[in-house]
This record gives C-alpha cells, sequence and structure tokens, in this order.
C-alpha cells in the first residue's frame, strides 16, 4: 500500500514537471515582428515570393519563435509632404516700395538745389517707412532717408532743423562717414561733430517668448532668445524680433543713461504645434539599407505596438553567379539591428531548401542570443552588391545569330537598296503575215518543237493518188459490166461518159 501511494506521488511529481515545463517552453517563445523580404532590381520578380514561401513556413514551425506580420502602410513620404506647412514667401510690402520711390525723388530734388521741394518727399517717405518698418527688409533704405534728409536741412540754411537730424542719424548709425566727394566737406564736418558728441546709454536688454526668434537693433543682428547690448548711443533705437514663421514685430526704444536702461521683452503668438511625423514602415528601411537613429525609433514603436521583441527584415541582392539574401533582427530591447550570415542561393534556386533551412537555423540562434549576432553600424555591404555585367540580369542567354555576310560592292549596294524584282519579259516582236502555207514562218512560232518541212515529189502528192484512184476504181467498173453483160441474150449497150 505504502508502495502503491509513493508510485501515485512520484507520477504526480513527473506530471507536475511536464507541466511547468510545458508552461515553461511557452514562456520562453518571442514574438517576431516579420517584415515583408524586399530586393534590389537585379532580382527576378519570381524569386521573392518564393523565399517569403518557404522561409515563412520555416519560421512557423520555429518552436521558438512566434511570427506576426507587419500591418500595410500606406506611403509615409507623400503623407509626410502633405502634414508639413508650406512657406509662404512674405510679399514685398506696396507702401513700402512706394516711399522708397518717393524717397528718389527727393534725392533728386536735393541734388538740383531744389530743397524745399525735396525735404518735403524726403519727410513724406521717413514717415511712410517709420509706421511700416516691420515689412522693411533692408533697414539701410531707412537709414538712406534720414541721411538725405539731414544734407537736405544742412544744404538748404535749415541750421535749426539740421541739427536734430543730424543728431538721430549718428544714434543710429556711430560710424557712419559720408564721401566728402558727394555731400560736401561742410556736411561730413558737421557729422563728425556730431559723432564726437555721442553719449552711450545703458544696456538694452531684449527678450522674446520664442527661444528662435532672431533679435534685430538698428537693422543689425544682435542673437535669438535673450539679449544684452550694449554700447548704444543715447537716442531712439528701432528694435526688431522675426519669429520662424516669419512674422515680425518692432517699435522703436528709447535709450537712456541709467545702468540698464530697459528690459524689452517681445511676445510673439506661439508656434503652432507641429504635427507629429507618420513613423515610415519598416518595409521601407529594408528596401533603402538606411537603418538610422529613424530606423531605430520607428522600429521600436513597431515592435512595442504589436508586442513583439524582435524585428526581422530581409533584402536579397544579386551577383553574377547567386542570389543572397540577408536578415536582420532588431532587438527592441535595446534598440540594436543585428546582421544574419547571408545565404547564397544559386541562380537556378536549385539549392534554395538548403540555403533557407541553414539560414533560419542562424536567425533563430541570434534570436535565442542576441550576443552571437554581428551589430550593424553602417549600411551593410549586401545593399552594394550587383551584376558586374548587364547580361546578368537576363535569365536567358540570347540565341546566337549566324554571321552577316560580307558587303556587296557600292553598285550593288545600290540596286540591293531597292525590292528585287524578276527580269522584264522581252516585248514580242510583230509577227509578219505569211503570204502562203508554211512556207514562211513566223518569228514567234516555236520551231524547236518541230522539224522544218520540206518540199514532196510529183509521185508522193495526194491528188496523183487521188486520180489513179479514181481511174482504177473506173476501171474496175467497166470490166465487170461488161463481163455479167454478155450473158444475157438481149443485146445492152453500155455507154458512159467520163469528164475530169
Amino acid at each position: 500500500m505504502d508502495r502503491g501511494q509513493t508510485m501515485n506521488s512520484l507520477w504526480k511529481t513527473i506530471l507536475c514537471l511536464l507541466v511547468a515545463f510545458s508552461a515553461h517552453a511557452q514562456t520562453q517563445k518571442k514574438k517576431v515582428l516579420v517584415v515583408p523580404i524586399q530586393g534590389s532590381q537585379y532580382v527576378l520578380s519570381s524569386v521573392i515570393p518564393r523565399l517569403e514561401e518557404y522561409f515563412g513556413a520555416l519560421l512557423e514551425i520555429d518552436q521558438t519563435i512566434q511570427v506576426v506580420k507587419e500591418e500595410p502602410a500606406t506611403h509615409p513620404e507623400h503623407e509626410q509632404k502633405t502634414t508639413e506647412p508650406e512657406q509662404m514667401v512674405k510679399p514685398q510690402n506696396r507702401k513700402v516700395l512706394e516711399a522708397h520711390n518717393i524717397a528718389e525723388q527727393g534725392k533728386k530734388a536735393i541734388l538740383a538745389k531744389r530743397y524745399e521741394q525735396g525735404l518735403t518727399k524726403l519727410l513724406q517717405a521717413e514717415k511712410v517707412l517709420s509706421a511700416n518698418l516691420n515689412d522693411l527688409e533692408d533697414f539701410e533704405w531707412f537709414v538712406d532717408v534720414l541721411l538725405w534728409k539731414a544734407y537736405g536741412f544742412y544744404q538748404g540754411g535749415y541750421r535749426e532743423e539740421a541739427g536734430p537730424a543730424i543728431k538721430n542719424l549718428v544714434t543710429l548709425r556711430p560710424d557712419l562717414s559720408p564721401a566728402p566727394e558727394a555731400f560736401g566737406k561742410d556736411f561730413c564736418g558737421a557729422i563728425e561733430n556730431a559723432k564726437r558728441g555721442i553719449v552711450k546709454g545703458g544696456d538694452l536688454v531684449v527678450s522674446s517668448n520664442v527661444p528662435e526668434a532672431v533679435i534685430f537693433v538698428d537693422g543689425k543682428e544682435v542673437g535669438k532668445g535673450e539679449q544684452k547690448v550694449q554700447g548704444l548711443a543715447v537716442g531712439r533705437h528701432f528694435v526688431k524680433v522675426v519669429e520662424p514663421s516669419g512674422t515680425t514685430l518692432g517699435r522703436f526704444v528709447q535709450v537712456t543713461q541709467k545702468e540698464q536702461s530697459q528690459t524689452f521683452a517681445f511676445k510673439v503668438s506661439a508656434p503652432k504645434p507641429k504635427k507629429p511625423t507618420q513613423a515610415k514602415p519598416l518595409s521601407y528601411y529594408a528596401s533603402s539599407g538606411d537603418f538610422s537613429q529613424a530606423f531605430a525609433d520607428d522600429a521600436k514603436t513597431a515592435c512595442d505596438k504589436m508586442g513583439a521583441q524582435f524585428a526581422m527584415l530581409g533584402y536579397v541582392a544579386r551577383s553574377d553567379t547567386a542570389y543572397h539574401f540577408g536578415v536582420f533582427l532588431f532587438d527592441a530591447n535595446t534598440k540594436t539591428l543585428l546582421a544574419v550570415e547571408p545565404a547564397v542561393i544559386d541562380l537556378d534556386l536549385s539549392n534554395l531548401q538548403i540555403a533557407l533551412l541553414e539560414l533560419e537555423a542562424r536567425a533563430s540562434k541570434v534570436i535565442s542570443d542576441p550576443s552571437s549576432g554581428q551589430v550593424v553600424s553602417a549600411k551593410p555591404p549586401i545593399y552594394a552588391l550587383a551584376p558586374s555585367q548587364p547580361q546578368a540580369q537576363k535569365p536567358k542567354e540570347a540565341p546566337v545569330v549566324a554571321p552577316a555576310p560580307s558587303p556587296a560592292p557600292p553598285a550593288i549596294e545600290q540596286q540591293a537598296s531597292q525590292p528585287s524584282l524578276p527580269p522584264p519579259p522581252q516585248k514580242a516582236q510583230p509577227a509578219e503575215v505569211a503570204t502562203g502555207g508554211f512556207e514562211e514562218i513566223p518569228p514567234d512560232f516555236p520551231i524547236a518543237k518541230f522539224t522544218p518541212q520540206q518540199e514532196k515529189p510529183w509521185y508522193k502528192k495526194w491528188w496523183v493518188w487521188t486520180a489513179v484512184g479514181g481511174v482504177a476504181a473506173v476501171g474496175l467498173g467497166v470490166g465487170l459490166g461488161i463481163k455479167y453483160g454478155r450473158s444475157s441474150k438481149s443485146q445492152d449497150t453500155f455507154g458512159a461518159t467520163i469528164s475530169w
């Protein structure tokens, strides 16, 4: 009884171990995301389906892995182009262009010494540009208007207005040095005197709520984000901020002699959140061989979505003598791509099953032990394989063509260029009318088939023998009449008249 209980306990223990081992084996099965096999342009279209059929069957019967297929995806490049916002070119402000033309008219009037007319044009242009400095691409247009306005006041004798105009000019451009040949020594001297009277102000701190926004002070770029500008002259300066989308904000700022004259903050509209870029399908990377960081991110996302530990990618290339089937395994845990030794398959696919069986065994080993795989750090060499000759792309050789005959002489070539025709028949000569019998034979009579007739002697002519026959017949008739007529006693007379 004790022995029976012991055996029952032993069997129960063995059964529990088998169940536990089976459960452990099930838990050891790794899920692999299989990507459709890709190939180069030199691979025949019928080869890849056969590889997928045989290799897929081997993966299905492998007890260590669980196969899941990549979901079909749309073309990501097209969708990415549609989601990215188009950068519109900002059109030039019409008012700015009109102000620039008005300023040019004012400059010509100043040069013609029509100062009042020229200053009127320049003041009008300055007013329009000051109101549209945000849209002014070249700040030097505004500086040029201030220069000619100051020059017009100075040359026109308006010294009271010329002083402030020159001061405002050198405040924006303390390094300005106009040419004496164009503006005269007196005006250039006034500029130098104003520059010596410049007083430096405190620091100007400019900031923006958009870190990528570019900051300009008096038309000169000073940096991005938050900037501290030092050494500015006391007076009015123009500050402009340009955000990445092209939106601009600007205004005049008064700089004083304080240690820090002003903290000027620009609040531009918050940029629109960019739509997340759609992940590319892993088949795209398998086809291109682009295994960059973007591939690692997209492969990790795809594996997490399917709950897979690995992603398997395949690529088929062709050399002069064989097909090369490479398999790559992406480890989702370490985000590492591992290469498996490629399978070399004959062009006639005679060793297809054996080569794929060995390749699947190597891939299964890498899945079980990732350290046995080769880490891919650059584009694999298999993507550079290609036949050395274009003829290798054809499955069959072209039929041998017999060599062409040697060319004929030039004169014959000209005749041979036209379709060959049979020689035209000779035109028959008109036959002469015969004057009697066959004594005269027409020229077109086939004399080769007949012997020429000769003159018959007189005794062979038909009329001679006809006459002889007629005489003999008459004589025979007369003789018979005499013979049988004498036996009668009556006297008969017989008369005949023969005429010819």
